[in-house]
């Protein structure tokens, strides 16, 4: 009988320490944070456009140097050449908007857009009431263009847009003329 008693003993403390260790584990630990989904990192690019873009830099890279470089001096042979001083540059995300409230009323500026890939590119830019808007084929022989305004307030806004599905990368250069 003293041998059964021990195993006993035995058996309810083993049961007691497992009973414990579940309770400790599951009331005492703490939560774990909410996963945030915009801190995940997007999945891989396949193969063939990273073999496409192996400088990482992408569509957007291909329509920047459509324009050539914003600082380059203005040459009177050149027909794209728009001249004048220039105001700011950037690419705009799909849709994407660039808001620049450094300008003053009253600027004649031109904004010269271009576009990479393959698609359809609807460019917009806006001052106050003034208004301008340019649709430009990434694939077709002139991915360029011009959008020209006189600024009706200190805020000019650039702005891209492209259907679903398209595949495009913009950029633009503003520059204050006449």
């Amino acid at each position: 009988m003293p041998l059964l008693t021990r195993s006993m003993a035995a058996a309810l403390a083993a049961a007691a320490l497992l009973a414990g260790a579940a309770t400790a584990c599951t009331a005492a630990s703490p939560k774990a944070p909410p996963l945030d989904l915009k801190a995940t990192t997007p999945p891989p690019k396949p193969a063939a456009e990273q073999a496409a873009n192996p400088s990482g830099t992408g569509l957007e890279k291909q329509a920047r140097d459509l324009l050539g470089n914003p600082d380059d001096p203005f040459e009177e042979d050149d027909p794209d050449d728009v001249g004048g001083t220039f105001h700011s540059a950037g690419s705009l995300a799909i849709p994407g908007m660039n808001r620049d409230e450094t300008v003053k009323r009253g600027l004649h500026l031109t904004v010269q857009v271009a576009c990479a890939g393959k698609g359809v590119v609807t460019f917009e830019a806006v001052s106050g009431k003034a208004r301008t808007i340019k649709r430009v084929d990434c694939a077709g022989p002139q991915p360029t263009s011009h959008l020209e305004l006189t600024t009706a307030a200190g805020v000019l806004e650039v702005s891209a847009d492209s259907p679903a599905g398209d595949r495009v990368g913009t950029a633009y250069v503003v520059r204050q003329t006449k």
